[in-house]
């Protein structure tokens, strides 16, 4: 989902690194697999978000199907959607999700 900041910027979210599993990077380019990112209307670029730890900062909850709120005080909540998960070769499980995730643009808290 995305959501435009009162910045300017673009908050992007979720994807779910557990679907993509085995996939090779060509198949899955462009997928977010449950990364934060932002999106830069005036350089038009994306960057991922890094984590107080140096990578990349993640859902803790992978999603798809999900929607993403900007809030009165600037924070965005991430709400909903499913989480994917590959139960073997042919067969994927679509559980929902029930925890909402509150990001904090300052990148303070998450």
């Amino acid at each position: 989902s995305s959501t435009l900041l009162s910045n300017g910027l673009v908050f992007i979210s979720g994807g779910s690194s557990d679907f993509f599993n085995g996939i090779t990077s060509d198949e899955s380019k462009g997928l977010t697999k449950s990364t934060i990112q932002f999106y830069n209307p005036t350089t038009e670029s994306f960057s991922l978000v890094s984590n107080k730890s140096g990578g990349n900062l993640a859902l803790q909850t992978s999603r798809f199907l999900h929607s993403s709120v900007l809030l009165p005080n600037g924070y965005v909540a991430v709400i909903g959607g499913s989480n994917i998960k590959q139960a073997n070769s042919s067969t994927v499980v679509a559980n929902p999700v029930s925890l909402i995730e509150v990001f904090d643009p300052d990148l303070l808290t998450f």
